[in-house]
């Protein structure tokens, strides 16, 4: 089963996606998350008197959240999920994606405002001995970039008897360090760009940005360039991730032990601030990239919240964090100087409670991941982007609608048939299993006749339990968004490269239970399916290397080499009878059939049981009735599910005749399968067996017993180690 997309046309950059590499086994490591937070929550103080200015240009609320945990291994599974082709997540259950709302939501920074952007034609130097009071050195500026360690060092404390002047100094500051350390942090997570200092230098235009809109916009750019095949690192907002990740898949959050006290002497936080809280990690694995790898592969319907904030906006919620609510699901560029990235709300409609459709096909222009600062000291960004801004300027404009939704969307929803054929269904060869049984399940309980109703009742107790029960909705057919054919191989890492083994695939039949019935002497000896393809029978009858005519057919086993092996009486031949005296007899290793007793020993598989020779099928029906099976896909290591039916009468009742009959002849038949063997110690010994091979049973109860007994294991000899 191939992981897709099916049709290539929205995720055409599929060959250079770090998705790539999971699905072929390569072992690849987890992105390096490069932050400062840590440091400049220790080295930083936030004064009582920095706050209103904080408020009035819009930076309270990420101000407020303070330093949390970063899971590099949780951050790295969603990377390979994000595409740059549409800026959402790809997901079994459909797209989402990080929007303007949880910007607001989670971190207060206004969304509702100009685009930050401006002219870095400056002479920095003087920039910021205007706005900070101090010039820095030749070795703490470099080129447009200044060094956080400088500024954390020259504003450590405020003063107290700090004047005006210097409260509005030390707030530039400490702002610095929340841009360059936090919300638009580089590869240099010691440096912070300085072409956003003189948007700080009045706090009131300062509060009229759209930080949020530029905080989500350096996101986006950082997830797209780290979704790339050889990219190794990855900057940026990546707290704001997390947080996003912990609210809607709350299955893969740690649990909160207590609510986060709040300081009634400061203004109220933003939403994130309850995940600064004492955590408890043990009903989970964190920090594990695999595990995260199969949560996201196995995801279902009801572990993803689409609307986290509902009940949160009902208990009164600061006025910064719902400001600006009517522009969340505007489709426009998010601006940030040099980058521009498109918001697209009408991919992830769920989000804000209406019901998604098909979207129409978008183009997030790719160009644009080329235009970067380097090299680019005197660009005059307001005019290098003007039409980009101009279409943020409209932004209310082109707001995504949609009808209101009404439960979730079922599996043979158009949206979830469209979605399955143009994108990734899963990550990792593991992941794809839960894939094969669901609908290997569908397809048996479709070619199941109507009135047998154990198969089908099987069939839904199973989709029932694994939660894909509006797969029963449609009819099965293999379509664009279903694809069963067998994989290549079982792909395994190695120094060299990948290297592939070939794959056989074992039919899986139902066990028979016998009973404690006897049934006559001419009713059809019973057997089993073994390994290889071969029958395996328990009566009477000659040993010959094919099978006896179908009114002689007897119920056997096929064994793992494909021969027959029966247990009875007869004597041995090498001649094939006629096709109507064919045993169904369990199928050996090496593709014959054997026998004991006076049975037949073949190795060859002229039955019509055979399973190696016949199509890719997963079950195969009694030739009662022929239907039509499409052929599925098995993958190299196929999960194990017991599947129970009960057996008719006839077949246990023969169990246990035939059970006789080898006790009886059981003597004779050792004499035949152990010539030519040799008769060392331990080997041929007939241990406390009477002329019946020793077991001596009654007439009726204690044949049950006997029926199940199996001949105990041998010692042997420990290996020798060569020196004596």
């Amino acid at each position: 089963m191939e992981p897709g997309p099916l049709d290539p046309t929205v995720l055409h950059g599929q060959a250079r996606h770090r998705s790539s590499v999971a699905w072929t086994g390569v072992d690849s490591k987890e992105l390096h998350c490069r932050r400062r937070e840590a440091i400049f929550h220790r080295t930083s103080v936030l004064d009582e008197r920095i706050i209103p200015l904080l408020q009035r240009a819009g930076f309270y609320g990420v101000a407020r959240l303070g330093f949390i945990s970063l899971d590099w291994h949780l951050i790295t599974a969603f990377v390979e999920r994000w595409r740059p082709e549409t800026h959402t997540f790809h997901l079994p259950q459909g797209e989402c994606t990080i929007t303007l709302q949880d910007i607001a939501m989670l971190i207060g920074l206004p969304v509702d405002g100009d685009a930050v952007t401006g002219s870095t034609c400056l002479d920095w130097r003087r920039v910021c001995y205007s706005l900070l009071g101090l010039t820095p050195g030749d070795t703490d500026i470099d080129g447009q970039r200044l060094h956080l360690t400088w500024l954390s060092q020259s504003f450590p404390t405020l003063a107290p008897d700090a004047d005006e002047e210097s409260i509005q100094r030390y707030t530039r500051a400490y702002i610095l360090q929340l841009i360059g350390g936090f919300l638009f942090s580089g590869k240099s997570s010691d440096k912070v760009h300085l072409m956003f200092l003189p948007l700080l230098e009045d706090f009131e235009v300062a509060g009229r940005y759209s930080w949020g809109s530029a905080c989500l916009a350096w996101l986006y750019r950082q997830l797209c360039r780290a979704s790339h095949i050889d990219t190794h690192d990855i900057s940026g907002p990546l707290i704001l991730l997390q947080l996003w990740v912990w609210e809607r898949f709350p299955f893969i959050a740690p649990h909160r032990l207590r609510v986060a006290p709040h300081d009634d002497q400061l203004p109220p936080p933003p939403l994130a601030i309850r995940w600064r809280d004492e955590f408890r990690t043990t009903s989970i694995s964190m920090h594990v990239l695999a595990q995260y790898r199969h949560h996201l592969d196995r995801l279902t319907a009801d572990q993803i919240i689409w609307q986290p904030y509902v009940d949160d906006m009902n208990v009164g919620l600061p006025d910064y964090c719902t400001a600006g609510k009517d522009i969340w699901c505007t489709i426009s560029p998010l601006i940030c100087f040099h980058i521009i990235e498109w918001h697209r709300p009408d991919r992830v409609l769920r989000q804000f409670g209406f019901r998604q459709g098909i979207p129409q096909p978008c183009d997030n222009e790719s160009i644009l991941h080329k235009c970067d600062l380097r090299g680019r000291h005197d660009v005059d960004w307001t005019t290098r982007h003007g039409d980009y801004i101009r279409r943020w300027s409209s932004r209310r404009e082109h707001i995504a609608r949609g009808e209101m939704a009404i439960g979730s969307l079922g599996y043979h929803d158009p949206y979830m048939v469209w979605y399955r054929s143009i994108t990734i269904r899963f990550l990792t060869r593991t992941g794809s299993f839960h894939e094969l049984l669901t609908t290997s399940i569908h397809q048996i309980y479709d070619i199941a006749p109507p009135d047998d109703f154990r198969i089908r009742r099987l069939c839904t107790t199973v989709l029932e339990a694994i939660h894909e029960m509006d797969r029963l909705d449609a009819p099965f057919s293999v379509d664009a968004t279903t694809q069963l054919q067998p994989p290549s191989g079982d792909v395994r890492p190695t120094r060299r490269g990948p290297r592939t083994r070939e794959i056989r695939h074992t039919p899986v039949v139902p066990r028979v239970r016998p009973s404690t019935d006897i049934s006559p002497p001419h009713q059809q000896p019973t057997s089993s399916i073994t390994r290889s393809g071969g029958v395996r029978t328990r009566g009477g009858g000659s040993h010959t290397r094919s099978s006896p005519p179908p009114h002689q057919q007897s119920i056997s086993s096929i064994t793992r080499s494909g021969g027959v092996r029966t247990r009875g009486g007869g004597p041995h031949t090498r001649s094939s009878p006629p096709p109507h005296q064919q045993p169904i007899s369990p199928i050996t290793r090496s593709g014959g059939v054997r026998t004991r007793g006076r049975g037949a020993h073949t190795r060859g598989t002229s039955h019509t049981s055979v399973l190696r020779d016949a199509p890719s099928t997963d079950i195969s029906l009694p030739p009662v009735q022929e239907t039509p099976i499409t052929p599925m896909e098995v993958p190299s290591t196929p999960p194990v599910v017991p599947l129970v039916a009960s057996s008719p009468p006839s077949i246990e009742a023969s169990l246990v005749h035939e059970e006789l009959v080898h006790i009886a002849n059981d003597d004779q038949q050792g004499q035949e399968t152990n010539r030519g063997r040799g008769h060392g110690r331990g080997r041929g010994r007939r241990r406390g067996r009477g002329a019946h091979g020793g077991l001596h049973v009654s007439p009726i109860e204690p044949l049950v017993e006997h029926a199940h007994h199996r001949r105990p294991l041998r010692k042997r000899k420990a290996p020798s180690c060569g020196t004596h």
